[in-house]
Protein backbone atom coordinates (compact mmCIF):
# COMPACT_ATOMS: atom_id res chain seq x y z
CA UNK A 1 0.00 0.00 0.00
CA UNK A 2 1.35 3.42 -0.97
CA UNK A 3 2.20 5.82 1.86
CA UNK A 4 0.32 9.07 2.32
CA UNK A 5 2.92 11.30 0.65
CA UNK A 6 2.92 9.09 -2.45
CA UNK A 7 -0.88 9.12 -2.56
CA UNK A 8 -0.88 12.91 -2.35
CA UNK A 9 1.56 13.17 -5.25
CA UNK A 10 -0.45 10.74 -7.39
CA UNK A 11 -3.73 12.49 -6.59
CA UNK A 12 -2.36 15.93 -7.48
CA UNK A 13 -0.86 14.62 -10.72
CA UNK A 14 -4.06 12.79 -11.66
CA UNK A 15 -6.07 15.94 -10.99
CA UNK A 16 -3.88 17.67 -13.58
CA UNK A 17 -4.79 15.02 -16.16
CA UNK A 18 -1.93 12.55 -15.67
CA UNK A 19 -3.44 9.18 -16.58
CA UNK A 20 -0.36 7.22 -15.52
CA UNK A 21 -0.51 8.82 -12.07
CA UNK A 22 -4.16 7.81 -11.81
CA UNK A 23 -3.27 4.22 -12.72
CA UNK A 24 -0.54 4.18 -10.05
CA UNK A 25 -3.00 5.68 -7.58
CA UNK A 26 -5.56 2.94 -8.14
CA UNK A 27 -3.14 0.02 -8.45
CA UNK A 28 -2.65 -0.71 -4.71
CA UNK A 29 -6.43 -0.98 -4.25
CA UNK A 30 -7.35 -2.71 -7.50
CA UNK A 31 -7.36 -6.38 -6.45
CA UNK A 32 -9.45 -5.79 -3.32
CA UNK A 33 -11.87 -3.45 -5.05
CA UNK A 34 -12.43 -5.88 -7.90
CA UNK A 35 -13.11 -8.61 -5.35
CA UNK A 36 -15.54 -6.22 -3.65
CA UNK A 37 -17.37 -5.87 -6.97
CA UNK A 38 -17.30 -9.63 -7.49
CA UNK A 39 -18.62 -10.28 -4.00
CA UNK A 40 -21.51 -7.85 -4.48
CA UNK A 41 -22.50 -8.84 -8.02
CA UNK A 42 -21.74 -12.57 -7.80
CA UNK A 43 -20.19 -13.04 -11.24
CA UNK A 44 -17.23 -11.84 -13.28
CA UNK A 45 -19.17 -10.26 -16.13
CA UNK A 46 -21.09 -7.88 -13.88
CA UNK A 47 -18.08 -7.28 -11.64
CA UNK A 48 -15.97 -6.30 -14.65
CA UNK A 49 -18.73 -4.02 -15.91
CA UNK A 50 -19.03 -2.33 -12.51
CA UNK A 51 -15.26 -2.05 -12.06
CA UNK A 52 -14.62 -0.49 -15.47
CA UNK A 53 -17.46 1.99 -15.00
CA UNK A 54 -16.17 2.82 -11.53
CA UNK A 55 -12.69 3.52 -12.89
CA UNK A 56 -14.10 5.83 -15.55
CA UNK A 57 -16.27 7.66 -13.02
CA UNK A 58 -13.36 7.97 -10.59
CA UNK A 59 -11.11 9.38 -13.32
CA UNK A 60 -13.72 11.96 -14.32
CA UNK A 61 -14.32 13.05 -10.73
CA UNK A 62 -10.80 12.78 -9.27
CA UNK A 63 -10.82 16.55 -8.82
CA UNK A 64 -13.27 16.13 -5.95
CA UNK A 65 -10.73 14.28 -3.78
CA UNK A 66 -9.42 16.69 -1.15
CA UNK A 67 -8.04 14.29 1.45
CA UNK A 68 -5.65 11.49 0.51
CA UNK A 69 -6.69 9.48 3.58
CA UNK A 70 -10.26 9.44 2.28
CA UNK A 71 -9.31 8.15 -1.18
CA UNK A 72 -9.97 4.48 -0.45
CA UNK A 73 -13.42 5.21 0.99
CA UNK A 74 -14.17 7.55 -1.91
CA UNK A 75 -13.33 5.04 -4.65
CA UNK A 76 -14.96 2.20 -2.69
CA UNK A 77 -18.21 4.15 -2.67
CA UNK A 78 -17.98 4.59 -6.43
CA UNK A 79 -17.47 0.82 -6.85
CA UNK A 80 -20.43 0.04 -4.58
CA UNK A 81 -22.67 2.47 -6.46
CA UNK A 82 -21.66 1.00 -9.82
CA UNK A 83 -22.38 -2.50 -8.52
CA UNK A 84 -25.82 -1.32 -7.45
CA UNK A 85 -26.40 0.13 -10.91
CA UNK A 86 -25.39 -3.15 -12.56
CA UNK A 87 -27.67 -5.15 -10.26
CA UNK A 88 -30.60 -2.82 -10.90
CA UNK A 89 -30.04 -3.18 -14.62
CA UNK A 90 -29.90 -6.96 -14.28
CA UNK A 91 -33.19 -7.00 -12.39
CA UNK A 92 -34.88 -4.68 -14.88
CA UNK A 93 -33.85 -7.02 -17.70
CA UNK A 94 -35.14 -10.03 -15.79
CA UNK A 95 -31.70 -11.63 -15.62
CA UNK A 96 -30.80 -13.75 -12.60
CA UNK A 97 -27.26 -13.63 -11.26
CA UNK A 98 -24.98 -16.26 -12.74
CA UNK A 99 -21.65 -17.39 -11.35
CA UNK A 100 -18.40 -17.74 -13.18
CA UNK A 101 -16.71 -21.12 -13.04
CA UNK A 102 -13.46 -19.83 -11.62
CA UNK A 103 -12.12 -16.80 -9.84
CA UNK A 104 -8.46 -15.76 -9.91
CA UNK A 105 -7.16 -13.96 -6.87
CA UNK A 106 -3.58 -13.15 -5.89
CA UNK A 107 -1.85 -15.37 -3.34
CA UNK A 108 1.65 -14.01 -2.98
CA UNK A 109 3.42 -14.83 -6.24
CA UNK A 110 0.68 -17.18 -7.45
CA UNK A 111 -2.63 -16.62 -9.18
CA UNK A 112 -5.05 -18.94 -7.44
CA UNK A 113 -8.00 -20.19 -9.47
CA UNK A 114 -10.98 -21.18 -7.37
CA UNK A 115 -14.62 -21.82 -8.03
CA UNK A 116 -17.08 -19.49 -6.33
CA UNK A 117 -18.21 -22.53 -4.37
CA UNK A 118 -14.74 -22.53 -2.79
CA UNK A 119 -13.47 -25.51 -4.79
CA UNK A 120 -9.96 -25.49 -6.25
CA UNK A 121 -9.68 -25.52 -10.03
CA UNK A 122 -6.72 -27.89 -10.25
CA UNK A 123 -6.46 -27.79 -14.04
CA UNK A 124 -6.33 -23.99 -14.06
CA UNK A 125 -3.87 -23.97 -11.17
CA UNK A 126 -1.46 -26.58 -12.46
CA UNK A 127 -0.11 -27.00 -8.92
CA UNK A 128 -2.82 -27.07 -6.27
CA UNK A 129 -0.33 -27.55 -3.46
CA UNK A 130 0.47 -23.82 -3.72
CA UNK A 131 -3.06 -22.88 -2.64
CA UNK A 132 -3.08 -21.62 0.93
CA UNK A 133 -5.86 -22.46 3.36
CA UNK A 134 -6.41 -18.74 3.90
CA UNK A 135 -7.23 -18.12 0.24
CA UNK A 136 -9.59 -21.10 0.08
CA UNK A 137 -11.30 -19.83 3.22
CA UNK A 138 -11.71 -16.39 1.66
CA UNK A 139 -13.37 -17.81 -1.41
CA UNK A 140 -15.68 -20.00 0.67
CA UNK A 141 -16.82 -16.89 2.51
CA UNK A 142 -17.34 -15.01 -0.78
CA UNK A 143 -19.45 -17.90 -2.02
CA UNK A 144 -21.70 -17.94 1.04
CA UNK A 145 -22.12 -14.17 0.92
CA UNK A 146 -24.21 -14.65 -2.22
CA UNK A 147 -26.97 -16.11 -0.04
CA UNK A 148 -27.31 -12.81 1.84
CA UNK A 149 -29.24 -9.67 0.86
CA UNK A 150 -27.24 -7.16 -1.15
CA UNK A 151 -26.95 -4.57 1.62
CA UNK A 152 -25.56 -7.17 4.03
CA UNK A 153 -23.04 -8.37 1.42
CA UNK A 154 -21.85 -4.80 0.92
CA UNK A 155 -21.45 -4.23 4.65
CA UNK A 156 -19.58 -7.46 5.36
CA UNK A 157 -17.27 -7.09 2.37
CA UNK A 158 -16.36 -3.52 3.25
CA UNK A 159 -15.91 -4.26 6.94
CA UNK A 160 -13.90 -7.48 6.69
CA UNK A 161 -12.58 -7.78 3.12
CA UNK A 162 -11.42 -4.14 2.94
CA UNK A 163 -10.93 -3.93 6.72
CA UNK A 164 -12.84 -0.65 6.99
CA UNK A 165 -13.92 0.84 10.30
CA UNK A 166 -17.69 0.67 10.57
CA UNK A 167 -17.96 4.47 10.44
CA UNK A 168 -16.37 4.38 6.97
CA UNK A 169 -18.62 1.49 5.94
CA UNK A 170 -21.63 3.63 6.84
CA UNK A 171 -20.30 6.54 4.75
CA UNK A 172 -19.50 4.33 1.76
CA UNK A 173 -22.93 2.69 1.77
CA UNK A 174 -24.72 5.97 2.48
CA UNK A 175 -26.53 4.91 5.66
CA UNK A 176 -26.45 5.96 9.33
CA UNK A 177 -23.95 4.18 11.56
CA UNK A 178 -26.79 2.44 13.41
CA UNK A 179 -28.04 0.96 10.13
CA UNK A 180 -24.55 -0.24 9.20
CA UNK A 181 -24.23 -1.91 12.61
CA UNK A 182 -27.60 -3.61 12.16
CA UNK A 183 -26.66 -4.89 8.70
CA UNK A 184 -23.34 -6.17 10.01
CA UNK A 185 -24.98 -8.01 12.89
CA UNK A 186 -27.70 -9.54 10.73
CA UNK A 187 -25.22 -10.52 8.04
CA UNK A 188 -22.90 -12.23 10.52
CA UNK A 189 -25.86 -13.93 12.17
CA UNK A 190 -27.00 -15.33 8.81
CA UNK A 191 -23.49 -16.22 7.65
CA UNK A 192 -22.37 -18.04 10.78
CA UNK A 193 -24.42 -21.24 10.37
CA UNK A 194 -23.43 -21.48 6.70
CA UNK A 195 -19.74 -21.31 7.57
CA UNK A 196 -20.01 -23.59 10.58
CA UNK A 197 -21.21 -26.38 8.29
CA UNK A 198 -17.75 -26.26 6.70
CA UNK A 199 -15.83 -25.82 9.92
CA UNK A 200 -15.39 -22.04 9.74
CA UNK A 201 -16.14 -19.45 12.37
CA UNK A 202 -16.21 -15.70 11.97
CA UNK A 203 -14.00 -13.09 13.52
CA UNK A 204 -13.60 -9.37 13.58
CA UNK A 205 -15.28 -6.64 15.56
CA UNK A 206 -18.05 -4.21 14.82
CA UNK A 207 -16.06 -1.13 15.77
Amino acid sequence: MADRSTLVLHIKAAQKGDGEAFARLVEPFEARLYQLALGITGNHEDAEDAWQNALLRAWKSIGRVKDSEAFRSWISRIVVNECRRVLRSRISRGISGGRSRAVSIPDGEHQVALGLDGSVDGEAMGATQDVTHEVVDQMAVLSHLQALPQEQRETLLLRFWLDMPLQDVARVTGVPLSTAKSRLYRGLEALEPLLKREGFGHGGSSR
